[in-house]
């Protein structure tokens, strides 16, 4: 509801009526001046906001202080708890670096975790949670946790202290870097790079960061073969058939014409079963 009224020379007021006694009233307001050739004085403009809620709702929450110029010097401020913070000449990167580290300790003082105070590491504590109870079959962790670990040292070493809004596809391939410089091979890397898009896709869903943080880093091509100085893996080659023919003592025969069968038609194992 949004109620209106002028105040002139402060001798004139309209009274905005209460709002109904089963809601709970929060009202924001906000003045401006505008000129009255008639009367030749500026009148006061009052803007009234009233939010109603239900008796017994929580309030909002406090707004993020904002990104503000101040005119007359031309620097950058920004208004937290009543008092104002110079950051600088508006619109710069250090005005702006400034201004976000305030407002993530306005945030921390407030409880509250957010894009603006959450950081890597603690974004990987948090996904690992998830993990252990995700990647399970018949109630066992499966190989993949493993898999996320090694992709997460990665992570945290490079840019465990960095916050998770500043994670960008430049210290995404920095920690791609970091695993080419560990000897890794460029599928592996290529996987456990998909890995980490996999964390941001789940802090996306569960709100610790913006989606434009996972846009970023899907930006990012995997490396192709022959374009990158990643070592390539070795060939996977087939089991010499000596090897097969040797196992034919310790099977049973119905395992051991499985494995001719396979042999023969070049089926998977789970197919023959």
């Amino acid at each position: 509801m949004t109620e209106t009224f002028w105040l002139a020379a402060r001798r004139s007021w309209i009274r905005v009526p209460y709002p109904p006694p089963i809601t709970t009233c929060c009202r924001v307001a906000t003045y401006d001046y505008l000129p009255d050739r008639q009367c030749g004085v500026k009148l006061v403009y009052y803007h009234f906001h009233y939010h109603l809620f239900e008796k017994g709702a929580a309030m909002p929450k406090k707004r993020k202080p904002s990104y503000l110029l101040h005119k007359s010097t031309g620097q950058a401020r920004c208004r937290i708890n009543g008092k104002d913070h110079y950051l600088g000449e508006f619109g710069t990167a250090a005005s702006r670096e400034l201004y976000d580290d305030l407002v993530a300790e306005w945030f921390a003082k407030n409880n509250e975790t957010t894009h603006y105070t959450l950081r890597v590491d603690d974004l990987a504590l948090l996904f690992m949670e998830h993990a252990n109870q995700h990647y399970r079959k018949n109630g066992k962790p499966t190989s993949e946790i493993s898999c996320i670990k090694t992709a997460l040292r990665y992570l945290i070493a490079k840019s465990g202290r960095s916050r998770v809004r500043d994670f960008g596809p430049k210290a995404f391939k920095a920690v791609r870097q970091a695993m080419i410089d560990g000897g890794h091979c460029r599928t592996s890397i290529n996987k456990h790079a998909g890995r980490i898009r996999r964390v941001f896709a789940w802090a996306v869903e569960n709100e610790y960061c913006k989606p434009d943080i996972l846009t970023g880093l899907q930006a990012v091509k995997g490396l192709q073969a022959g374009r990158t100085e990643a070592v390539e893996s070795d060939p996977v080659k087939p089991v010499p058939l000596a090897f097969v023919d040797a196992v034919e003592p310790y099977v049973s025969k119905p395992i051991w014409a499985m494995i001719q069968l396979q042999l023969l038609t070049g089926a998977r194992p789970g197919e023959i079963l």
